[in-house]
């Protein structure tokens, strides 16, 4: 019976099966699900979300990596990379190398990658006139300070094209530990080539603390650092990002479905590693006198100012929660608006990226941020939120 079956399969349907296997993909690399990704219920999701995908990518594709620190206590993204580099898929990575990362190659896993980079396409692995390479940049690589980017781009991944992610995770063991998120879009073109763009620059090497620009492509909004003060004041808001979007966006009333049961008053909720921004922490206590409401989720002192606890602490409409407890601390960075934003009432919007609300990623840092006018998206994130927000105490101001 068995060998009657398969006798009776079409020959030409059989040389597509047999294509499809032999053809330099592994048979494993279907399509990964493309979205949003939290390691809030499996630790390690946002890990095998990235090493899906590079297994995802086909021979001749391009992956392009920019990162603050990979190292081999992620134990699946180098050697999905190394797999990657086997079946001829272009790789290219650049790196962080400060004082936090002095010798990236001391890992024997991402030296062992640029091994095998420099015996397949020649030199010592490090080149960036070849088609694949690890370039790292000391104190930056536009920024003078850290590479602190997080993000990946694939020429083809599965059957998407341009793709892009924009993680807040490093490639290292804090991926378990610390809360992350990652997103991660296809078949934007004017997004995947700002992002292309930004990464050619990380790999000249050339410090620029100009170097701010942003790319708009849908519903999606790149923003690219580090970015100079106009004024020469660090502190400047009128050049802070960050500041900016609550002071120019937000606004706190005319929302009829969405925000605050009562009155439908908008919610701002933020995620977020490092926060020593004193304007930006002025300005949500200022919103929250307006009648916004205020989630923020931090680490213990240390990643936060006195100054910023000082500002957030002791209103009714502000509620600060300890993400350093039960065993978890945030790394993520992600701010979410529900409610009046750009004009438009009753709007939900996400951003996520590296970027901390520090003055070393303002204006000193390789970082990204994206924004995500979409619905949607804003509530896969706020389910996140409000996981982080369960299992933290509130701050002890």
């Amino acid at each position: 019976m068995t060998r009657s079956r398969w006798i009776s399969v079409p020959l030409s349907l059989a040389m597509v099966v047999g294509l499809s296997i032999a053809g330099g993909q592994p048979a494993e690399a279907a399509t990964p699900k493309l979205g949003a990704v939290f390691n809030d219920q499996d630790r390690a999701a946002i890990s095998k979300r990235i090493a899906a995908m590079i297994k995802a990518t086909p021979r001749g594709a391009t992956i392009r990596i920019a990162q603050y620190r990979i190292d081999s206590t992620d134990p699946r993204v180098l050697p999905a990379l190394r797999g990657a580099v086997s079946r001829g898929v272009k790789v290219k990575i650049v790196l962080d190398k400060s004082d936090r990362n002095p010798h990236p190659f001391a890992d024997n896993g991402l030296n062992d990658l640029r091994t095998q980079i420099g015996k397949r396409v020649g030199g010592n692995g490090t080149d960036t006139a070849k088609a694949s390479y690890i370039a790292l940049c000391t104190d930056g690589c536009i920024g003078d300070r850290y590479n602190h980017n997080k993000f990946y781009l694939f020429s083809t991944m599965g059957s998407k094209k341009k793709v892009v992610v924009q993680s807040t995770a490093n490639v290292a063991s804090d991926n378990l530990d610390a809360w992350n998120a990652a997103f991660s879009v296809a078949g934007r073109s004017k997004l995947y080539q700002g992002y292309t763009a930004y990464f050619n620059d990380l790999v000249r090497r050339k410090t620029n603390l100009n170097y701010y620009r942003t790319v708009t492509d849908g519903p999606y909004k790149a923003y690219f650092f580090p970015r100079k003060s106009s004024t020469g004041d660090q502190d400047d808001p009128t050049t802070d990002t960050i500041w900016r979007t609550l002071n120019d966006q937000v606004k706190c009333t005319g929302n009829t479905t969405v925000g605050t049961q009562t009155n439908h008053r908008t919610i701002i909720r933020i995620a977020v590693w490092g926060f020593t921004r004193e304007k930006v922490a002025q300005k949500l206590r200022a919103l929250a006198n307006q009648d916004c409401w205020i989630d923020v989720a931090i680490n213990a002192p240390g990643e936060v100012s006195a100054e910023v606890r000082q500002a957030l602490a002791n209103h009714p409409r502000i509620n600060v929660d300890n993400a350093t407890a039960n065993g978890r601390w945030m790394h993520a960075k992600y701010l979410l608006v529900e409610g009046n934003y750009a004009g438009r009432p009753n709007s939900k919007v996400a951003f996520v990226g590296s970027h901390n609300f520090t003055l070393n990623a303002l204006r000193h840092n390789d970082e990204t941020w994206l924004k995500i006018d979409s619905a949607s998206v804003h509530d896969q994130f706020r389910a996140n939120f409000r996981t982080i927000m369960a299992a933290s105490p509130d701050f002890p101001f």
